[in-house]
């Protein structure tokens, strides 16, 4: 059996010296402690308050990656749309990720959600 965490940078407070605070405690934490997990996920998730304060996944899962040699990292999502991320450039930036980490990269990709309202005041 193989187990996984997902990494969202969720938080309530969002000051930037706490955004700055969480990724180095979670860093530190997790891969410090080499809990057992077989891979770390990383969502990309853009302009939101709270949840999910991770815009720029390949960052962090390029970090992880250094940080250890045994760890897969994952994207959970990346945003294909092309307004978001252009195909060519993430097959780019994913092609560099996994030379990086010795081909412990996993991937997938997805449409990306956006609220009726949002779509609505960008319409207008």
């Amino acid at each position: 059996m193989k187990f996984s965490i997902i990494y969202e940078a969720q938080m309530v407070d969002t000051s930037r010296a706490n955004e700055a605070q969480s990724f180095r405690t979670w860093s530190t934490s997790r891969l410090g402690r080499r809990d057992g997990f077989d891979c770390i996920w990383s969502v990309e998730h853009h302009c939101l308050t709270q949840y999910a304060h991770l815009s720029a996944p390949e960052s962090f899962l390029a970090f992880v990656a250094g940080r250890t040699t045994r760890i897969h990292v994952g994207h959970g999502v990346v945003c294909l749309p092309f307004k978001m991320n252009h195909p060519i450039k993430v097959a780019e930036r994913v092609a560099t990720l996994d030379l990086l980490s010795r081909g412990r990269l996993h991937f997938g990709v997805g449409k990306g959600v956006r609220s009726k309202n949002r779509r609505l005041r960008h319409q207008a």
